[in-house]
């Protein structure tokens, strides 16, 4: 069964798309529950709207 390393995250990054627009925001939380999984800390969260990279566009593509 293949394995996959663990990746220490600086953040989460989530993406919307409408039409052809992309949206990203950055999502971070000092709280270290929110270390694994961000929604253990909803009432600290900081949002970052980010630029999304060239390349995501064809990904997102249908």
């Amino acid at each position: 069964m293949p394995t996959q390393a663990r990746v220490l995250k600086a953040a989460d990054v989530r993406v919307t798309q409408v039409g052809a627009t992309l949206f990203a925001v950055r999502i971070e939380s000092s709280l270290p529950a929110a270390a694994k999984d961000f929604r253990a800390d909803y009432a600290n969260l900081a949002y970052t709207a980010i630029d999304t990279h060239p390349t995501s566009r064809p990904a997102c593509e249908p």
